[in-house]
């Protein structure tokens, strides 16, 4: 029981980490837009 409640624990953190850096990546984009961004912004755009 232990090591299961100790892999589900790692898995949670693992999981709010990556949302973190996935929202701070994002908000990072948005704040500084590199032309990288634009770039990507303007083909996403043009797809839909």
């Amino acid at each position: 029981m232990k090591k299961t409640m100790r892999l589900l624990l790692c898995a949670a953190l693992l999981l709010s980490v990556q949302s973190l850096m996935l929202g701070c990546n994002r908000s990072g984009g948005e704040k500084k837009d590199t032309p990288k961004d634009t770039q990507a912004r303007k083909n996403k755009k043009g797809d839909d």
